[in-house]
């Protein structure tokens, strides 16, 4: 499993409607909302593949201006670095 933890700026304005999109894709959880333009989640999926393909979904909703992984690991915890990541 790898667990990863991901910023979202949105739209001013825009961040409950788009937390509440997002908190319903499958594997995310939404952690923190600034009511005007912020969103904190994490992301759990099978493989880095699978994380990549709900960063591609969520980077399409409308209103969304960013998303950036903070932090990307196993579920053993073993940190997975930019090296790592191809």
């Amino acid at each position: 499993m790898i667990i990863s933890g991901a910023f979202i700026l949105t739209k001013k304005g825009e961040a409950s409607r788009i937390a509440t999109i997002v908190n319903n894709f499958p594997g995310v959880e939404v952690h923190h909302i600034d009511i005007e333009a912020k969103i904190i989640i994490t992301v759990e999926a099978a493989t880095i593949e699978d994380c990549y393909h709900i960063a591609e979904k969520i980077e399409k909703v409308n209103g969304v201006l960013n998303f950036s992984v903070v932090y990307i690991t196993h579920d053993d915890g073993a940190l997975i670095t930019t090296g790592d990541v191809v």
